[in-house]
């Protein structure tokens, strides 16, 4: 028996309710995703160029712990000495607030190949850490020249805000790690770059970064980032490279 004229008024009434209400509910949901567009942050460094020489007046180290940034006429933060700083942009729509940075990097493991690396080198000195506190001291075997850096390694940074690009133009910046510093100037400073050198100094050009922060909406975001050294080319008074950022 088929429906009849007053049922299939009341199907057809019934069906175009539930059509106007999934209709209204994507339009909720479709304003309520372009309002967390509109309000959408998103940070990332950006590679840039770095450059080491040997500090003058500086510690009796044979190191290139003189960073900076060749060739840059408004390096971030004067980038120079061991306070080399990188650059953070908001690229998105929105200011990111609560901006937490922390780095990752194995420190005590990278201590320890450097240290075999100079043994097997013959170098005059070995480097111990504090690892709860990364703290750096560095030692000569003969005990003629300690040498402590007692500088936290800055291993996490905060920012209260950081505006879109499309407002504030000057980008942020945050230090390298002051433990990626050292190392990697004690590792290129090496006399005879064999293999075995190369290969780590690959290892200790590498460091994690992981970017937590929060927009206007206290939407939560988190991106992770793999940063590391191009070495092109290594000096026994300078080294040249790239340090770029590839996403974790």
């Amino acid at each position: 028996m088929g429906l009849t004229t007053n049922e299939w008024i009341d199907l057809l009434g019934s069906t175009a309710s539930v059509i106007v209400a999934f209709a209204t509910l994507y339009t909720v949901l479709e304003l309520k995703a372009q309002r967390r567009d509109a309000h959408r942050p998103e940070i990332t460094p950006v590679r840039q160029l770095v450059e080491g020489k040997k500090p003058v007046g500086g510690p009796p180290w044979p190191w290139l712990t003189n960073w900076r940034e060749p060739d840059v006429s408004k390096p971030s933060g004067d980038s120079a000495g061991i306070d080399y700083r990188i650059r953070l942009h908001n690229i998105g729509s929105g200011p990111a607030k609560n901006v937490t940075l922390t780095w990752d990097y194995p420190l005590g493991k990278l201590i320890q190949q450097i240290n075999q690396v100079c043994q097997k080198g013959n170098q005059d000195f070995h480097i111990e850490s504090e690892p709860d506190e990364f703290f750096i001291s560095i030692k000569s075997i003969g005990g003629e020249k300690d040498g402590s850096f007692n500088r936290a390694m800055n291993m996490l940074s905060q920012k209260e805000y950081i505006l879109p690009s499309s407002v504030e133009q000057q980008p942020s910046g945050i230090s390298l790690p002051l433990a990626f510093i050292l190392l990697n100037s004690i590792c290129a400073s090496l006399p005879g770059k064999t293999d075995l050198v190369l290969a780590v100094l690959e290892e200790v050009g590498k460091i994690g970064l992981r970017i937590e922060h929060y927009d206007m909406l206290d939407i939560k975001y988190i991106n992770s980032f793999q940063c590391r050294i191009d070495y092109h080319r290594i000096s026994s008074d300078a080294f040249f490279g790239v340090l770029r950022f590839d996403r974790a």
